[in-house]
Order: structure tokens, then C-alpha cells, then sequence
């Protein structure tokens, strides 16, 4: 009993940019340990600390679009096989409607449910925004956490010759 391609895509779309890279590293036809998964990703040269790897896999297993197999072992969820329907034809309306002749000077829709449209296509438009934002201060943060890694072992390498030159004296 499988999700289908449409709502795994809609999923991995609400996901952040982190999350959707180790969901991209998580095999489909098999289960990998962690471990395997950290070393695809060192592979892409996505280099992360194993701590959010391994949060943002405990946070795609939350969601349901992967699965743990054994503790540890990984696999993304296979999407159900789609039944095709007979095609019926439909009739469409225009995403950009004509403005009707009694709405307001400023363009903007004077009917209710015109209204309403408009601000969901508004809503629609700041909610990418927001999650591009979020993507952002995603890679920032990882960017801030590898330097600051990276200074924490200049500091010991640093404390470590102090050490070596108050011996020497």
C-alpha cells in the first residue's frame, strides 16, 4: 500500500532543501544503512554533519516517504502504480480572467469569490517565496555550523601547540 507519485511529490516539495538532497540519496529498489546513505551524499559532495543527515531521515520517515526496513536501513517509498482513466473532456477557465466591466479602478476584483481567487494565487506566490527562504537559511546555517567546526579544531590544534611550547620552557 504505496502513495502515489503525485502526493510523494507534493511531500517531498514541502521538505527543505537538506532534507529533499538525503531524500535524493535514498536508494528505492533496496534498504542502505545511514552509513551508506552519509557516503552517497560525500559522494554528490553534499558534505554534512551525520547528526542532521540523520535528522532530516527520521524526518522523511515521519512524513512517509521513506521507510525504515531494519533499524538503521533506509528505502524510499514506492509510489503506486497509477490506473489510467478514460480521458473526458474538459472545459477549462482561463487563469487570468477578464476583468468584468463592474469591478473596481484598480483592476482588482470586486466579487467575492474573484476576490478570493486572487488572494490565493497571492498566498500561492508568497508561500514559494517562504520556502525558498527556508532553503536559504538552511544552506547558511550549514555553511555557519562547517566553519565553526572547522575553527573548533584550529582552536585545539592552537591550545595543543601552547601545550608544546610551555614544555619546551
Amino acid at each position: 500500500m504505496g502513495m502515489t507519485a503525485t502526493r510523494i511529490r507534493i511531500l517531498e516539495n514541502q521538505q527543505t532543501g537538506v532534507a529533499k538532497k538525503v531524500y535524493g540519496a535514498v536508494p528505492i529498489n533496496e534498504a542502505w544503512p545511514s552509513k551508506s546513505i552519509v557516503a552517497e551524499l560525500t559522494r554528490q559532495g553534499q558534505v554534512r554533519d551525520f547528526s542532521i543527515i540523520e535528522g532530516c531521515l527520521n524526518t522523511l520517515k515521519e512524513v512517509g516517504l521513506i521507510k525504515e526496513m531494519v533499524p538503521g536501513h533506509f528505502q524510499r517509498v514506492k509510489p503506486k502504480p497509477t490506473v489510467e482513466k478514460e480521458a473526458e473532456p474538459m472545459t477549462t477557465k482561463p487563469l487570468n480572467p477578464a476583468i468584468p466591466p463592474n469591478s473596481s479602478i484598480k483592476g482588482e476584483p470586486t466579487e467575492p469569490v474573484d476576490r478570493l481567487a486572487a488572494i490565493g494565487t497571492k498566498l500561492r506566490g508568497l508561500s514559494q517565496m517562504f520556502l525558498e527562504l527556508a532553503d536559504d537559511i538552511d544552506e547558511a546555517t550549514l555553511a555557519f555550523e562547517e566553519k565553526a567546526s572547522g575553527n573548533d579544531e584550529e582552536l585545539a590544534k592552537l591550545r595543543q601547540l601552547k601545550g608544546l611550547l610551555k614544555s619546551l620552557s
